[in-house]
């Protein structure tokens, strides 16, 4: 499944690219690694996949990481302040917004932080719910630094 997101060095030349995998299943699979699996790279923070596409088309790099240290995204986490930086954007992959609290975080993180934020769905019902539930107003939403 992941040799599919290499279609991105072809939509986006001339662009280096480090995309970060997040959730449930990946915090799992990094857990249960075992020794010389690919899942063991994440462990060495290596990227579990790399592609470059042809010069003829750019030669961009994609190289996908897998964080396994949680089982969510959360801007409080010490590994995105210091190990990876600030993303550029956050991508949710058939998220099902409303049906996981732990995407309020995230969303507003995204909309404190003025963060490019993108979500594909599964079904049409699911965006329509989420809409009624995201705010897209200027409301002062609450701090996620600590108190």
């Amino acid at each position: 499944m992941l040799p599919l997101f290499s279609e991105l060095t072809l939509l986006l030349p001339y662009t280096d690219i480090k995309m970060t995998l997040f959730g449930v299943a990946v915090h799992s699979l990094v857990k249960k690694a075992k020794k010389n699996s690919i899942a063991m790279k994440a462990k060495q923070n290596q990227p579990v996949y790399t592609y470059t596409s042809p010069a003829s088309c750019g030669a961009s790099t994609l190289s996908i990481f897998l964080y396994g240290d949680h089982e969510d995204w959360h801007p409080k986490h010490p590994f995105i302040r210091y190990i990876y930086n600030k993303p550029d954007a956050v991508i949710g992959l058939n998220a099902g917004l409303v049906n996981y609290p732990a995407w309020q975080s995230v969303i507003l993180y995204c909309h404190m932080y003025n963060e490019p934020f993108a979500v594909t769905e599964y079904a049409e019902q699911s965006c329509r719910t989420a809409k009624r539930f995201i705010p897209s107003d200027h409301r002062p939403y609450p701090s996620l630094r600590p108190a």
